[in-house]
């Protein structure tokens, strides 16, 4: 079930819960929920002063002035398990607001990712917490708090609870990294109790150090990245942040929660449920999140401070500069990198989560990639004069993978990360390479698309799990290219765009059935993204008019944004054809 766009249940006043209201002396249990797009003054979402119970469910994108997502009140009681909290924000405590001094607060098997708590729209107190604000006692226990604001301080949790709560805070299995403020970047406390084996991006903190009770923290200096996947459909009912390959979080959990001494209840799967068992090496991962190798990880595009949403950018060829705009905090990126007839070639090819300023220089067929880690750069030959750049991760490794596309011989030349070259030839006259995952494992599938097949335009797919090809006519010869994934089941879906009237075409994956909608104009460049991060890719376009990006993001409405000038090329269009 979903409830959306300020429509409520039970009770609703003006102040309280934006979509749920739950009232003082009810309780209500929400099992499989999607609560998004709403706002009031207390609990966008939800607002609570009775016991609530929330499982399986996902709330995101909701605005209030405390308590974006949820806000529990003074009598209130707040236990979430196998949730999602992300893109939601407010002021004080962008994901939840704790306002209950002596109610217990518990959360098990979670992820909290994304949310905001700045001053913005929101005048009226100082705004911390980006994920949790905190008065009453909190527990958490295997969850996954990264990729939130708080500005100024405490990106992920700002903390009161043992000044003004029943008793400290309580932390087990946790991450508490990535987030970001401008101090205290992912928790404020007066002090807290570790149960141990935690692992914090930033610290230490009263309550918490490097090494104690298998707690692992990093400093503000050098702070430590879990190595998290952006926030994305991993299996089960609600977005989770995988691990990636080398997180110090795999293993590094205390395993007594899946044996039951440590809970009264055994923890037996992550956060996805039945089918995903929380303990599968010698011990449990710190996190709401289990690795299991057979997870396919996905990469945002164009996704350039790694919160797992595509961000407006643009290459400016005049004076070889790039700009971005990062969807984390509205801060712009810029860095000087190239010349004016280089091709843009952004990826990620360090793994990192991040996309790298990259390009191709035709010239010369060299490669140079600057790295999103610490803007050092590599370059190195692959390719030649003529050839087409069509990096991507053929090899499954989490790395964009150099790679060339031949026109003239039709061969397809990749360089793949985990070493060793693959030479295949695949391809007409006059075809345009399309490559994308289309059979969803996590490899880039060799494909072209043929603007003039015998029966109109030809998409060709070889994919990677089999090597056996898959045809279809989809398209016109004027059409442009834009496969993606449009509908999140984690393959590309073949698309295209029509100049003439600015209507998308999208061949469903699932069952090849197709949907249409018109978005843009004839003068626009198509710029698809994942904009809104729920792994879905958003229609959108780039207005050179104007300098003006349009994005009909999936959850989280229409984005109209300014950011551009005159003659630059927007970098999520490089590999439209």
């Amino acid at each position: 079930m979903t409830l959306e766009n300020g429509g409520g249940i039970s009770f609703l006043t003006d102040l309280d819960g934006g979509c749920i209201y739950v009232p003082l002396g009810t309780v209500m249990h929400l099992d499989q929920m999607v609560v998004q797009q709403c706002s009031s003054d207390f609990g966008g979402g939800i607002s609570t002063r009775g016991n609530l119970y929330i499982n399986r469910s996902t709330i995101r994108n909701n605005t209030a002035r405390l308590g974006g997502g949820i806000f529990v009140g003074e009598e209130g009681t707040l236990t979430i398990s196998n949730s999602t909290i992300n893109n939601n924000g407010g002021n004080q405590g962008g994901g939840i607001n704790n306002n209950g001094d002596y109610m217990t607060l518990t959360i098990t098997n979670c992820t909290i990712s994304n949310n905001f708590a700045t001053l913005d729209g929101f005048p009226d107190s100082p705004a911390h917490g980006g994920g949790i604000f905190n008065y009453g006692p909190l527990v958490l226990t295997n969850v996954t708090i990264a990729g939130n604001i708080g500005i100024p301080y405490a990106g992920g949790i700002a903390d009161w609870a043992s000044i003004y709560g029943l008793g400290p805070s309580q932390i087990r299995n946790t991450i508490i990294a990535n987030n970001s403020s401008d101090t205290l970047f992912d928790i404020f406390t007066y002090g807290l109790i570790s149960n141990g084996n935690n692992l914090l991006g930033a610290g230490p903190i009263n309550g918490m150090e490097d090494g104690i009770d298998g707690d692992i923290v990093g400093t503000y200096e050098l702070p430590l990245n879990p190595l998290l996947d952006p926030l994305s459909n991993n299996g089960g009912p609600t977005a989770t942040h995988a691990l990636l390959a080398g997180s110090r979080a795999i293993n590094k959990g205390n395993k007594c929660v899946f044996e039951g001494t440590c809970l009264s209840t055994p923890l037996l799967t992550d956060q996805r449920g039945v089918g995903f068992a929380r303990r599968i090496g010698i011990s449990v991962d710190i996190g709401a999140f289990e690795s299991d190798s057979s997870v396919t990880m996905r990469r945002t595009p164009f996704d350039f401070d790694g919160d797992g949403k595509s961000d407006p950018s643009v290459y400016r060829p005049s004076a070889g500069e790039w700009w971005w705009l990062k969807s984390s905090n509205g801060n712009t990126g810029a860095v000087q990198f190239g010349i004016s007839t280089d091709n843009v070639a952004s990826a990620d090819y360090t793994g990192d989560g991040k996309t790298d300023v990259a390009f191709w220089r035709p010239s010369t067929g060299q490669w140079f990639v600057l790295r999103s880690e610490d803007f050092s750069f590599f370059a190195f030959p692959f390719g030649a004069t003529g050839d087409v750049p069509v990096p991507a991760d053929y090899d499954g490794d989490g790395k964009a993978d150099a790679a060339v596309f031949r026109e003239s011989s039709l061969t397809w030349f990749i360089s793949k990360s985990s070493g060793g070259t693959d030479i295949v030839g695949f391809g007409a006259a006059g075809d345009k390479p399309v490559n994308a995952d289309y059979d969803g494992d996590g490899k880039a599938d060799i494909a072209v698309f043929r603007p003039n097949g015998a029966n109109g335009a030809e998409w060709w797919i070889r994919r990677s799990s089999n090597a056996s090809v898959f045809a279809t006519q989809f398209g016109s010869p004027t059409d442009k290219a834009v496969p993606a994934d449009y509908t999140g089941d984690g393959k590309a879906d073949i698309a295209f765009w029509t100049p003439s009237n600015g209507n998308w075409f999208i061949l469903r994956s699932e069952d090849l059935s197709y949907f249409a909608f018109p978005f843009g104009s004839s003068t626009d460049i198509p710029a698809p993204g994942d904009y809104d991060g729920d792994s879905k890719t958003d229609a959108a376009v780039f207005r050179p008019s104007n300098s003006t990006w349009y994005a009909n993001r999936s959850t989280a409405g229409l984005l109209m944004q300014q950011f551009g000038s005159t003659g630059d090329v927007p970098i999520p269009s490089a590999y439209v054809r």
